[in-house]
């Protein structure tokens, strides 16, 4: 009723015996009716798209129409003058840049012709008009979607406008928000919901990056970008055929990148640690340095030095990145052990590590130190040098002692070498120095006693004066001659020694000597000493061994001359051992 401008419902039926729209159906008007009402009735079929077949004037009645005959003249009646129909709005277009998601703005030429109007029905809406303006805005309706709209002109005493037509194009619809859900140094992790548009994709962009096609998918991950610095996620809905949304954006951080533990680098002394490491890739950073149990240092240098440290102290290294308005860095980490401290020098050592000269006489040579000689040392790596010698020992720091057993070249300058070593969890630090402990010289010559003289030897009773090696005796006669060279065991340092057979009555010279190796003691001034007269008895025994020596080599040749008979034979050694006999018991008494 709305579109025939307030046409009684009596006035026009709307016959349909089937549902709509598939089967055609007819409009009946009773006549006489007037051509605005027929222009109405044809617009109405226009906007609902429906072909008008034919249009004819139907019967008030059923009744058969009755003919009468014609009067002889009829009356004349004048021509009616013809309705002007309205010509069709143009120029019907969109305006893209006023289009939103859910609505579309079209414009056209205002037709010419006093109080015109215009009916406008855009797709899907119920038709509105009465609307005075060349312009109309479809609002309502679907995002990202091809909206048609028609709109037909009407004035006063003219027919409506034939329709006219366009279609314009509603936004695809953003994303309502997104969100920043991990991140790590280099990567943001970002979620977002679904747009209003259906058959849309997403496309994600951080920073200065490329876009992400994510597909249909409605989480993405941005990765590449700097550490330690804001970044703007931003997601945009396309669709093929339409312009992309306009984007949802978010801001997030990305972590700073810690420093790594294996470029921390570390050297010591006995109190202090030097600590340095590779920059973090974050920008406009400091870094937080804590070393064992000092206060925290703020830096912005990549190194620092801790002093005021125990010897062999273990030190715990943490290093931390910080940057305002960010997320601490995860730490890193590492520990340092400053090295054993040795006394200064040589003078203050030696009184304190010296070598034990009481054990040389059993072939063993001690080291000995006292809890002076270093500080936070866990065990001593020691060498003891000569230019005969050459051997390690490594004891634990508190044992205070070690021993070193074989045959030394003794009478050398010996050096010790020290090193003390700090061992802790898994770290080792060295101190080390050389001292020359001990500075031998030749060795003393031993004292000499005789012990025993008579005819025909000598003893004499060696005892070292300093430790040797060797205790050595010389005999010689007045004239120079060496006669006897004799020395005591191998480091025994006293034995008695005996020089025989010597002739009665005669001076000799002795020389004794204490040696280590090839060096010996200083010559001492000779020991003389006269071998004693022989007495009368010895005097005749010695003969009575001469006549006895004599017989018996005339008997043996007797017996090889006169090839005797057996027992002949037997009684000649019979009584040479007889003679024998006597011989060795004088020798004895005497």
């Amino acid at each position: 009723q709305r579109c025939l401008g307030g046409l009684p419902t009596e006035d026009v039926l709307l016959c349909r015996d089937s549902p709509f729209p598939l089967r055609p159906f007819s409009v009946a008007m009773p006549t006489p009716a007037s051509s605005s009402r027929a222009s109405a009735v044809l617009l109405l079929l226009t906007v609902c798209s429906l072909p008008v077949l034919q249009l004819t004037k139907a019967s008030t009645t059923d009744a058969p129409a009755t003919t009468t005959e014609a009067p002889t003249e009829a009356p004349t009646t004048p021509t009616p003058t013809p309705t002007p129909t309205l010509p069709s709005v143009t120029d019907l277009k969109s305006d893209a840049a006023r289009a939103t998601v859910d609505s579309v703005y079209f414009s056209w030429t205002p037709v010419s012709g006093a109080g015109a109007s215009y009916c406008v029905n855009c797709s899907g809406k119920p038709l509105e008009c009465n609307i005075t303006a060349s312009s109309y805005t479809c609002t309502g309706l679907s995002s990202g979607a091809e909206h048609s709209v028609t709109v037909v002109a009407q004035a006063p005493g003219h027919l409506d406008s034939p329709p006219s037509s366009a279609t314009g194009k509603t936004l695809v619809a953003p994303v309502a928000s997104v969100t920043v859900t991990g991140s790590n140094v280099n990567c943001l992790d970002v979620e977002w919901p679904a747009s209003n548009t259906s058959g849309v994709t997403y496309n994600l962009t951080c920073g200065s990056n490329s876009p992400i096609d994510v597909g249909r998918e409605l989480k993405g991950r941005c990765c590449g970008l700097q550490s330690g610095e804001n970044h703007t996620a931003t997601v945009v809905v396309v669709k093929p055929g339409f312009n992309n949304s306009s984007p949802a954006s978010v801001v997030g951080q990305t972590r700073l990148s810690p420093v790594t533990n294996a470029s921390i680098v570390w050297s010591s002394t006995y109190e202090s640690v030097h600590v340095s490491w590779n920059a973090s890739n974050s920008l406009n950073v400091q870094y937080s340095v804590t070393i064992g149990s000092n206060p925290t240092e703020q830096l912005s240098e990549t190194s620092t030095n801790q002093t005021g440290l125990s010897p062999g102290s273990v030190q715990s290294i943490d290093i931390i990145v910080k940057k305002a308005g960010f997320a601490d860095s995860l730490p890193a980490m590492s520990k340092a052990l400053t090295k054993p401290r040795l006394n200064a020098n040589s003078a203050t050592f030696s009184t304190d590590f010296k070598l034990d000269a009481v054990t040389l006489a059993n072939s063993a040579l001690s080291a000995v130190w006292t809890s002076t000689v270093a500080i936070g040392a866990d065990f001593l790596s020691i060498d003891l040098k000569s230019s005969k010698l050459n051997m390690n020992k490594k004891e634990t720091f508190d044992k205070l002692k070690a021993e070193f057993k074989g045959e030394y070249a003794y009478s050398d300058n010996v050096t010790i070498e020290v090193v003390a070593v700090a061992e802790k969890d898994g770290l080792v630090q060295n101190s080390s120095g050389t001292y020359t402990v001990v500075q031998r010289t030749d060795p003393s010559a031993p004292n000499a006693t005789w012990t025993s003289v008579n005819s025909r030897s000598l003893k004499v009773k060696l005892e070292a004066t300093s430790h040797s090696e060797l205790l050595i005796a010389q005999l010689s006669n007045i004239a120079g001659n060496v006669l006897f060279n004799k020395s005591c065991p191998r480091w025994v340092q006293s034995c008695e020694l005996e020089f025989q057979p010597l002739s009665p009555h005669t001076n000799y010279s002795l020389n004794v000597n204490a040696a280590y190796y090839e060096r010996t003691s200083p010559a001492a001034s000779p020991r003389l000493q006269d071998t004693l007269q022989d007495s009368q008895r010895l005097r005749k025994m010695l003969g009575q061994q001469l006549q006895y020596r004599l017989a018996a080599a005339v008997l043996v040749a007797s017996v090889r001359a006169q090839r005797c008979h057996h027992c002949l034979h037997c009684a000649l050694l019979r009584q040479w051992h007889r003679l024998r006999g006597q011989l060795r018991a004088e020798e004895r008494h005497t």
